[in-house]
């Protein structure tokens, strides 16, 4: 298995860019930061010969290529962008613009020179005052951001009042990326500082892979995260570009922040896989699915904490549930058909492995049931699987069957929901399924199969 992960985003085609506007409008800059760029970090641009000193062109594959390298040796501080270069230049604006506090205090001194001594003394106080104010305002701003979304290639943040704070490009909105396609806008405390970092998530396409970007609370960028795999299932390969299809995180007892997790797939939803990252977008841990994951939670009872996550399951045309280690959370689910099992995934199981069964909705579409998690923790944790017929009822159709386990993580319970038997009778009226909702249909809720080391086992309730 080949993985590699990275901090910024590869190039699509390329092409050229004329002039200084284009290029800035390639990184979602302002024109004296990319020219900066060039001075400061060889940013490779070339002149026209016999033009104006300002006539320049680029290659966006090599812009790229510059920028996935600079970024990943200064940790994303050298690209922090143009806000940097205004920043810099209003202290020296307000200090040339602002004469109130020097008029205030020249009109009550004397024209001596030790009246203008004390003048300087004491204007020298307010300055320090007030950059210790703006120091103050800059380290623990007011407005700590609580809300944000994507807006015509935007990230717009606002504070938890609902005012704007702050803005900045993605460079990745376009029609090879998929456009304004959001997983997730998410705003989390990672760290446990009390500063939250905003998190935003594009899926991608087949020309560009999904990638997750984390920006600081003032703005700046973290980190761009996306993944490059190659493995194989059964005696196929799996290439990119992965898909960014899930963002999510968990709290972990003991631990300050919060755990972030993303999940990956091809985009015909198989493979899959889930990583744990830190707050610096390194990845700790993968676990690899033979179907899309749809749910990660965590779950604790007493000072143990698990990570469930749901995923739909070829291998049974059904869906699935792993148990994992939170701090060891490498793994990979176990299938019965060789064309579902990874020969190339690390050789280690979850924790626990449970696999639900198939119903006559997903044999009649071909598909497979979405898992949904609810946690109460120390008690037990339900699932819900969603029974999509949408393909042939239409998009509001849809069944759900609700599984109950215990706190150790055992099912006890299971019912088909009332929406279940209405996508049911209706199949039935299409004339797709040759019976209605019965007793059989509900008695189908068992076996589950659970992962024994060597091959699924049938359970049943006690």
């Amino acid at each position: 298995m080949t993985i590699s992960t990275t901090s910024n985003e590869p190039a699509p085609l390329d092409r050229r860019l004329n002039g200084w506007k284009e290029i800035a409008a390639h990184f979602g800059r302002g024109v004296r930061t990319v020219q900066r760029w060039e001075k400061e970090l060889g940013l490779p641009v070339h002149r026209i010969a016999g033009g104006r000193n300002d006539s320049v062109t680029a290659s966006t594959r090599e812009l790229d290529e510059w920028w996935k390298g600079t970024l990943k040796k200064s940790g994303g501080s050298a690209l922090a962008g143009e806000r940097e270069d205004e920043e810099r230049a209003e202290p020296e604006a307000g200090q040339a613009s602002n004469p109130s506090s020097s008029q205030l205090i020249s009109a009550g001194t004397a024209s001596t020179v030790r009246g203008r001594r004390w003048l300087f003394v004491v204007a020298g106080v307010v300055a320090i005052a007030l950059m210790s104010a703006g120091a103050w305002l800059w380290l623990w701003p007011t407005g700590n951001p609580a809300t944000t979304k994507l807006e015509h290639g935007k990230v717009h943040v606002y504070a938890e009042d609902g005012s704007f704070l702050w803005e900045a490009a993605t460079n990745l909105i376009g029609p090879e990326y998929g456009g304004e396609s959001l997983v997730a806008a998410l705003v989390r405390d990672l760290e446990g500082d009390g500063r939250t970092e905003v998190l935003v998530g594009l899926v991608g396409t087949q020309s560009g892979p999904g990638r997750l970007f984390c920006f600081d609370s003032r703005g700046r960028l973290r980190f761009v995260h996306w993944v490059e795999a190659e493995v194989r299932f059964g005696d196929k390969d799996y290439r990119g570009p992965w898909g960014l299809h899930l963002v999510q995180t968990t709290d972990l007892p003991g631990t300050t922040g919060t755990a972030l997790w993303v999940a990956y797939n091809q985009f015909s939803y198989f493979p899959s896989v889930l990583e744990r990252l830190d707050a610096e977008g390194k990845v700790l841990g993968r676990f690899w699915s033979d179907g899309n994951i749809t749910d990660v939670k965590g779950f604790t009872v007493g000072d143990r904490t698990r990570i469930l996550v749901g995923a739909a399951n070829n291998d049974f045309r059904s869906s699935s549930l792993a148990v994992l280690d939170p701090d060891h959370p490498d793994a990979t689910a176990p299938a019965r058909q060789d064309e579902y099992s990874c020969k190339t995934c690390p050789d280690r199981r979850p924790l626990a492995y449970w696999v639900f069964p198939t119903t006559d909705i997903e044999q009649l579409q071909q598909s497979e049931s979405a898992p949904r998690i609810q946690v109460s923790q120390g008690k037990g944790i339900m699932i819900l699987l969603e029974h999509l017929a949408t393909g042939i009822l239409g998009p509001n159709w849809v069944g759900s069957t609700t599984y109950a386990f215990n706190a150790g993580l055992e099912p006890v319970h299971a019912v088909r929901e009332p929406a279940f038997k209405i996508v049911y009778d209706e199949l039935y009226r299409a004339k797709k399924l040759d019976h209605p909702f019965g007793a059989g249909e509900q008695a189908t809720v068992w076996p589950v199969y659970r992962w024994n080391g060597r091959d699924f086992e049938e359970i049943r309730p006690r």
